[in-house]
């Protein structure tokens, strides 16, 4: 399962002084995968892909992308969005859509999936 985890939007902003510095962090079952941070910025552009291992049997686990704010190493989490395997499988080759952050007042992330069965 490929993930394209294109940009963010409208985060909240996190830090005090400047703009936050987000990076997303992709999670799925013992896997865990993190984008580079964007710099001062509450409209970040990732173009990050992840990739996940896998299995049909897993479909009904829930894939969470995190987005966190780098504050200088320690990570403050701006909001999150999660959706089942089931859901990334049956979305796969779509165009990218948005999708509104959870746990903030305003957020979204731009991302689409690709699932090729083995």
């Amino acid at each position: 399962m490929k993930l394209i985890i294109f940009e963010a939007s409208e985060l909240v902003n996190k830090d005090m002084i400047g703009k936050s510095d987000p990076f997303v962090k992709v999670k799925f079952r013992d896997q865990e995968l993190k984008s580079r941070k964007v710099r001062n910025t509450l409209e970040p552009e990732w173009n990050f892909s992840a990739n996940l291992i896998v299995s049909s049997s897993e479909e009904n686990s829930d894939i969470i992308l995190e987005v966190y704010d780098d504050d200088f190493g320690k990570e403050n989490i701006i909001g999150s969005y999660t959706f089942s395997l089931k859901q990334a499988i049956k979305d796969t080759d779509k165009e990218a859509a948005w999708h509104n952050l959870v746990g903030c007042k305003t957020g979204k992330i731009s991302f689409s999936t690709i699932y090729t069965p083995d």
